[in-house]
């Protein structure tokens, strides 16, 4: 079956959630003698929809589960017990590949590529020196505009991950997280296994680095790269189903030969240009939009390709002049392309 957002409320495209993270809050609630039917559908969404393997529910609405979770059971750790509960082999091939990863390492750069899987709020982002590895889990909202438990969950899932792959007993080496100390500090203490840094600017788990190039005891780079195929076959159909991303492909298509019209968008995925029109604003979004932000996002890794010109970049964006671009480039970053260019130059030497 298609992935199905199953809320009462109108989809808006904004984030979703695979339908693994409710089945494992279902199992979570319950462990609590709580009533998880009545949650789910307090906060618009089927109970009885966490059955279908390829359903995703909206973000916006498992973050009322989250919320309504911690003030029921009253423990600040249930983020934890929700880790605990969850069953990495639900997540369409990306726990078995991350299992037969040839390391540490290597599964962590899967979670970074397939991410979208779990959720598709936010990213996670994976850099590494000498001695450390460092985890981010980048979220485009403020602190605490989230509810805590659900980063917990995040960055706890991570590690039963690793642990899945590794071994019960591997920990990071310590990590830092945005939210405030919890009423429950010993449990965080039992599980993560390292020093934790509350009211930190980012969410970051930080591992030794030589623990994550250790083999794995089941690698089996047939057997990831298989599920691998798996995982990418669902992003697939994930992306085929967000009207906006069709939209988006069509527009870094198009760019090269100037920017495109809405008509000429709504040719391209076969639809009216009122019909484009309404299924953007459904979610959330809007033809300018999607055109400004392509530019950007393709503008910046444009730009670290540091073997392109400012021309030919300015040609791939649709711009008629680059200067015109990099007007465009000033006005989104506060910089001019060879002021990122150079800045982004002096980072990576630096690391």
């Amino acid at each position: 079956m298609a992935d199905t957002l199953f809320t009462n409320n109108k989809a808006r495209g904004i984030a979703t959630t695979h339908n693994a993270v409710a089945r494992t809050m279902v199992r979570t609630l319950e462990s609590y003698n709580c009533d998880s039917a009545a949650i789910f559908l307090a906060n618009g969404l089927d109970p009885s929809a966490t059955n279908l393997k390829e359903g995703r529910v909206a973000g916006e609405a498992m973050q009322g589960v989250w919320r309504d979770a911690v003030c029921i059971t009253g423990d600040s750790a249930v983020g934890i017990t929700f880790a605990e509960s969850f069953h990495p082999g639900s997540l369409h091939g990306l726990g078995f590949s991350w299992a037969a990863s040839t390391h540490l390492y290597e599964a962590l750069q899967r979670l970074v590529r397939f991410f979208r899987v779990i959720s598709t709020v936010g990213k996670v982002v994976l850099k590494e020196d000498e001695e450390y590895v460092y985890l981010w889990l980048k979220i485009p909202f403020p602190a605490g505009t989230l509810v805590d438990a659900s980063i917990d969950g995040a960055l706890a899932l991570f590690i039963s991950l690793c642990r899945f792959a590794k071994g019960e007993d591997f920990c990071a080496a310590a990590m830092e997280m945005q939210r405030p100390p919890p009423a429950a500090p010993n449990r965080f203490r039992q599980f993560f296994g390292c020093p934790i840094t509350y009211q930190a600017r980012e969410n970051v788990l930080i591992f030794n680095r030589a623990d994550l190039y250790v083999a794995l005891p089941v690698a089996n780079p047939a057997l990831a790269r298989a599920n691998d195929q798996v995982v990418i076959e669902y992003l697939a159909r994930l992306d085929q189903n967000n009207f906006a991303n069709q939209v988006c492909c069509s527009i870094i298509e198009a760019l090269p030969s100037g920017v495109p019209t809405q008509n000429q968008m709504a040719n391209a995925t076969q639809v009216s240009g009122r019909q484009l029109q309404r299924k953007l604003a459904s979610e959330g979004t809007s033809f300018s939009t999607l055109v400004e932000q392509v530019r950007k996002d393709l503008a910046t890794k444009y730009l670290k390709q540091t073997w392109r010109s400012v021309s030919e970049i300015s040609y791939l964006l649709g711009y008629s002049e680059p200067t015109n671009f990099s007007r465009s480039f000033k006005r989104w970053t506060g910089l001019t392309p060879i002021q990122f260019q150079s800045d982004n130059a002096a980072n990576s030497s630096d690391q």
